[in-house]
């Protein structure tokens, strides 16, 4: 890698320090040439810092000069300075909230996350800086952005403030100070130097501002407030919903014993401060708003669950260090078993001395699924039923005896003609005795 070494960063974590605007933002790093080094082949002819904001390309900053004595022999790579604070007072802004806003808000344009990626070069044949690529591309009003190459540093956050000359330089420690006595999470910060004692009147609006630096979300916010003449404090606290899981897919395969289905659940990947997501389901059509299935794990997908066959209601929350969230249900998941079309009695009778008629019954499988087709053929000419939604066993077997009347056969006088009727879900046939029905039941 031709950048070799970040040495000096403003975050050497993962947790991410706080910075001001108009302080100095500093990094210094260690290069060499792309490619091949030699004593003449060693100094990059420029190094590149990428500056992302909220994991976006914004500009990029570069340098020729390297503050230190490079020197082959002992291999001391040439070293780079890089400010960064410039950019980031070009791409903050103010904010000024609503009056009488009743929750919080997230301070769009005055704080950031922001990391860097440094690249170095080389001298092509053709006497051209070549950089290290893929070089990123800053967007356009019809073009996204594109990342690039380069060394990676921590992440950072930068809020649109400054800092006074007789105040500790270090944004993180001067506010720390406002922490004393205060109930604060170790990288939650008050971005104010109001008191503990602050107050305000009754029908005042005002806001307070905080700033938080690690990768996960508050799981809380509360106030200690008390009201004039009181002398005890009460504590209300709010907490921060969890992260809804975004893009869900499901899909459901029916499994070899045919008895039950696999229902495998997708979703994009969610933040830290989610640790478990649950899925929560019940039978399609569940009288009393029973939810009898839960299946709590990891929040990676995918995450599968087995089942019995049949359709399902299912709902999927995120929990963890932060307040549980459901999804809407989602209505029909799963996959029924197989479609079937059972004979249960065949039989001859005789009616009287010479007549003899057959009678057949065919039961309705219990599931049923829209487009499962449902046939009975005789004569060579078949009845067919096509399920659709809202179809059970009783209304097939109903829809199949009533076409079957309807239906022209060849022997159309009695006593021989065909007829039918049913019986919650089966289906009563009468026909002469030489011929008899075949059901079948099928998926498409």
């Amino acid at each position: 890698m031709a950048v070799y070494d970040i040495l000096i960063e403003p975050s050497p974590t993962l947790a991410g320090s706080l910075q001001a605007a108009y302080r100095p933002i500093y990094f210094k790093v260690s290069a060499q040439w792309s490619g091949f080094l030699s004593p003449t082949t060693f100094i990059p002819p420029v190094v590149y810092c990428d500056i992302y904001f909220n994991e976006i390309f914004y500009k990029t900053l570069s340098k020729t000069q390297y503050i230190n004595q490079p020197d082959y022999a002992i291999m001391v790579r040439p070293e780079y300075e890089f400010d960064i604070s410039d950019a980031c007072q070009e791409y903050l802004r103010s904010k000024i909230p609503p009056n009488g806003y009743t929750s919080s808000l997230p301070m769009i344009g005055a704080f950031t996350e922001c990391y860097c990626k440094f690249r170095a070069s080389s001298i092509n044949a053709y006497g051209f800086i070549d950089p290290d690529s893929p070089v990123p591309v800053q967007g356009t009003g019809n073009k996204p952005p594109q990342s690039g190459s380069g060394l990676l540093s921590f992440p950072l956050y930068v809020v649109n403030a400054s800092l006074q000359h007789e105040h500790n330089q270090d944004l993180a420690t001067h506010l720390s100070y406002q922490k004393k006595n205060l109930d604060y999470d170790k990288y939650t910060y008050p971005l104010t130097h109001r008191s503990s004692n602050y107050r305000i009147c009754k029908t005042d609006s005002d806001y307070f501002p905080i700033a938080h630096t690690y990768v996960n979300a508050p799981a809380k916010l509360c106030i200690y407030y008390r009201k004039k003449g009181e002398s005890s404090f009460t504590k209300l606290c709010k907490e921060t919903p969890c992260a809804e899981p975004k893009n869900i897919t499901i899909t459901a395969k029916r499994n070899p014993d045919l008895t039950t289905q696999t229902i495998t659940f997708s979703w994009d990947p969610l933040p830290i401060e989610v640790t478990a997501v649950n899925i929560i389901y019940r039978k399609q059509g569940t009288m009393g708003g029973v939810w009898d299935g839960f299946n709590a794990g990891s929040p990676v997908s995918p995450r599968s669950i087995v089942v019995p066959l049949g359709l399902y209601e299912v709902m999927i929350s995120s929990a963890g260090a932060c307040g549980t969230f459901y999804t809407t249900p989602f209505n029909n998941i799963g996959t029924n078993g197989l479609p079937s079309l059972i004979q249960t009695s065949n039989v001859v009778i005789t009616i009287g001395l010479f007549t003899r008629i057959r009678r057949q019954e065919f039961q309705v499988g219990k599931f049923v699924t829209p487009n499962n087709r449902f046939q009975l053929i005789v004569y060579g000419i078949t009845v067919e039923i096509k399920a659709v939604a809202g179809d059970t066993p009783i209304t097939i077997a109903q829809k199949l005896a009533a076409k079957v009347n309807a239906t022209s056969y060849p022997i159309f006088r009695a006593p021989y003609k065909i007829t039918a009727s049913s019986t919650n879900d089966i289906v009563k046939l009468e026909l002469d005795y030489q011929h008899e029905f075949v059901g079948v039941a099928y998926e498409t």
